[in-house]
């Protein structure tokens, strides 16, 4: 089975403040049969004419954002910066015991239809050089 991918699209075009370009847009993420590698999967802002910086994003602030009247999907992402814009990991966390920390989904695992069908929403942040 091939390794799940996380695809950004780019809604809001480029916002600079002072020494920082900011983006904002969606991920898409594979779907089953897909399957979750240990770590995180790809993540690449790589090739993009919408982001202007050279450098990979300082920091990526992703969240599930459900439509108005449903429930939330209940995964938790968060963005691993690689050294360059096109090797950075999207972790795909879920729940755990009470007061532990959350848990990341199994390597090899399907992806879930819960995560792939999700809309995933992210701002990055990256230097102005």
């Amino acid at each position: 089975m091939a390794e799940a991918v996380a695809t950004p699209t780019i809604t809001e075009p480029s916002d600079f403040t002072g020494r920082k370009e900011i983006v904002q847009g969606v991920l898409a993420i594979s779907a089953s049969p897909a399957t979750y590698v240990t770590g995180g999967i790809p993540c690449s802002f790589a090739g993009s004419d919408d982001i202007k910086s050279s450098a990979p994003p300082d920091t990526v602030d992703v969240k599930s954002q459900p439509a108005a009247g449903t429930s939330p999907s209940g995964y938790v992402y968060q963005f691993c910066p690689g050294t360059s814009q096109a090797n950075g990991l999207l972790a795909i966390l879920t729940g755990a015991a009470a007061q532990s920390p959350l848990t990341e989904l199994t390597n090899g695992a399907s992806i879930p239809a819960g995560v792939s069908g999700d809309t995933i929403y992210f701002k990055a942040q990256f230097p102005r050089l």
